[in-house]
């Protein structure tokens, strides 16, 4: 499924989202431990969709670029490129039936060497 008909669905779930000028998703993060770059507690993430179709992203009610808040992500671990943050029925198996040099590389991935790796040939 695409961002497109991700969207759609999600609009179009209920009859209250359908006709609403803008849809919204939080989330809380518990940031005590300081594994984002902020002095505060807790963080709020929230994504607005706007009937125009338009995409707002906020970090604590700041808005925020979508590349400000994906790297911010990317240090909390939930790397978009990572499918590994959450883990579906049957994966494990999957993976103990690997080979050994397949388990590196999946390694490599779901710890996001990949990614800075990534960043670091295009930087």
């Amino acid at each position: 499924m695409n961002k497109i008909e991700d969207r759609q669905k999600l609009e179009h779930s209920g009859a209250n989202l359908a006709n609403s000028e803008k849809i919204s998703v939080s989330v809380v993060f518990d940031n005590s431990q300081k594994m984002l770059p902020l002095n505060k507690p807790h963080v709020s993430f929230r994504r607005q969709w706007t009937s125009d179709n338009k995409d707002e992203y906020y970090l604590n009610n700041q808005r925020m670029l979508s590349k400000e808040v994906e790297d911010l992500f990317d240090v909390f671990g939930l790397s978009r490129t990572n499918p590994y943050n959450i883990v579906h029925q049957g994966t494990i198996e999957k993976i103990s039936l690997l080979s050994a040099p397949a388990v590196f590389g999946l390694l490599e991935e779901v710890s996001g060497i990949n990614v800075y790796e990534s960043r670091k040939s295009q930087g």
